[in-house]
């Protein structure tokens, strides 16, 4: 519930989801600006509430809902800002609920994912491995922690 007021807030406030649009926004084309747009942000951010709804009785399922959930909002240029977040406590709940070589899975996707979105954007190859390195960190450390 307090994802979907965070969301709900951002939205009321267009400075603030200026700003967040620029950062988050990877420069896929995405859906245009309108109606679509924010249908497909209201959806991806109810996904992302559903998915950590059940984090604890199906991560897998919540970790999937999760990373559809992101896959979703980066097609609506940075409307949805959520994401992120939810991924990061779906992929915790992922290594404290399961064994570590699904975990271990999942923190690969994620960083795969991570790299090969960088370069869908059309970032060069440097900068899709790099983020692919540093997403591998990121969900290095959330597996540690989730399996301590």
């Amino acid at each position: 519930m307090a994802l979907v007021l965070v969301q709900a807030f951002v939205w009321t406030l267009p400075a603030v989801s200026a700003v967040l649009a620029r950062v988050l926004d990877p420069g896929f084309p995405g859906v245009p600006d309108g109606l679509g747009r924010g249908v497909l942000a209201a959806v991806s951010t109810g996904v992302a509430a559903g998915a950590l709804a059940a984090r604890r009785i199906a991560p897998g399922w919540a970790f999937g809902g999760a990373l559809a959930a992101g896959l979703m909002a980066l097609c609506t240029g940075g409307a949805a800002m959520v994401w992120p977040f939810v991924l990061v406590v779906a992929l915790f709940s992922l290594a404290v609920h399961r064994t570590a070589g699904v975990a271990a899975a999942g923190a690969a996707t994620t960083a795969l994912t991570a790299a090969e979105l960088t370069a869908v954007a059309g970032a060069p190859l440097r900068t899709a491995t790099g983020a692919g390195l540093l997403a591998a960190g990121g969900t290095a450390v959330v597996w540690v922690l989730g399996r301590a």
